[in-house]
């Protein structure tokens, strides 16, 4: 058997994660199933997905886990709203900083 005969056959025998599944899907259904998920690193997927919808944003904004905040505050497709609230958290410098950078580059896409 030839070496890509044989990663070709073992690809087959390997799922996706559930993160990898979070963080590309387009199922909007599946991301709020995931985004309760109990794993902070799914979470974290769903946080960086562009097809997240606001109820969704809005829930993983305000999660326990500060990378999740941070994915949500570096998705480009964050509503404004979010990200002015995590940009004016006081206790999470790191998040504030990416949802202020964020910021800055959606009102410098639409000037």
């Amino acid at each position: 058997m030839l070496k890509k005969d044989l990663i070709e056959s073992e690809a087959i025998k390997v799922k996706p994660s559930k993160r990898y599944i979070a963080k590309n899907t387009k199922s909007v259904k599946v991301l709020e199933e995931f985004s309760n998920d109990w794993d902070y690193d799914v979470r974290c997927g769903v946080a960086n997905n562009m097809n997240c919808s606001v109820e969704v944003f809005e829930k993983l904004s305000k999660d326990s886990n500060y990378y999740v905040r941070c994915g949500v505050a570096w998705n480009k497709n964050c509503p404004v709203e979010i990200l002015e609230k995590l940009s004016n958290n006081q206790d999470d410098v790191i998040v504030q900083c990416y949802a202020s950078k964020n910021l800055d580059r959606i009102r410098s896409a639409k000037s």
